[in-house]
């Protein structure tokens, strides 16, 4: 894909396809994002997507209900030299397991 991978202290890495506009969400909105997951590195096919389903993932930002690395990745992480996402960007991540589904509750 051409793009540049950063990585954090906490291992989340991220590279910016295309930035958007408007102000950063903060914890307490609205979010709603479309993705597609796959396993590390994308050596497997697809797992999951959004796209083409009609229904973005859609949650409130800092409730607890999805994983770090999406919020953290979202909201942005200063000490972790992570910029927070503007609207109508597109971010591609790789989540470390210490920022995925670990600690999530049952």
């Amino acid at each position: 894909n051409g793009l540049t991978l950063s990585t954090s202290s906490s291992g989340l890495k991220w590279a910016d396809a295309k930035i958007g506009s408007g102000g950063a969400l903060q914890t307490g909105a609205a979010a709603s994002i479309d993705y597609s997951m796959a396993s590390t590195g994308g050596r497997s096919p697809q797992l999951y997507s959004t796209q083409g389903t009609g229904a973005p993932y859609r949650w409130v930002l800092g409730d607890g209900s999805t994983i770090a690395g999406i919020e953290t990745a979202i909201l942005g992480d200063e000490k972790e030299g992570i910029a927070p996402m503007r609207p109508g960007g597109i971010r591609r991540l790789i989540i470390p397991s210490n920022l995925a589904y670990e600690k999530l509750p049952v």
